[in-house]
């Protein structure tokens, strides 16, 4: 929808692409992890962990 209210149609490619479907993420609730395989999604967390308990 736009600033009116009224919904509006386009298409973006490359990182005009990226951006929108994070952003459509976001609304969605969804987050980068979410879409990353477990295995790499568990090694990001033990990073963040690790790194949150430096300091």
């Amino acid at each position: 929808l736009n600033a009116e209210g009224a919904v509006e149609e386009r298409d973006f490619v490359g990182l005009w692409a990226t951006s929108a479907q994070h952003q459509i993420d976001h609304l969605a609730g969804k987050m980068y992890f979410d879409h990353l395989s477990p295995l790499k999604r568990k090694m990001l967390i033990a990073k963040a962990d690790k790194l949150g308990r430096r300091g």
